[in-house]
């Protein structure tokens, strides 16, 4: 981050250890004026949180999910 090196931090909130440590990630993207994109492979939880850091984020700027796969249910 200090050598302004990314445009984009990609934060999975599962994989960050959950949501206090993503959105510490998220305050050191904003001190350095870096988007925020979160990730979502996992599930509804994991979506709702990594919703709820988007919104609750000044960085924050887009958010990836898993496309749905054919025949699977909503």
């Amino acid at each position: 981050m200090e050598p302004d090196l990314i445009d984009y931090a990609r934060v999975d909130v599962g994989v960050a250890a959950g949501l206090t440590e993503a959105r510490k990630i998220a305050a050191m993207c904003e001190t350095h004026y870096i988007s925020l994109a979160t990730h979502n492979p996992l599930g509804p939880v994991t979506a709702a949180s990594s919703l709820h850091l988007n919104l609750s984020e000044r960085a924050g700027a887009i958010r990836a999910m898993a496309p749905r796969h054919r025949g699977e249910s909503r």
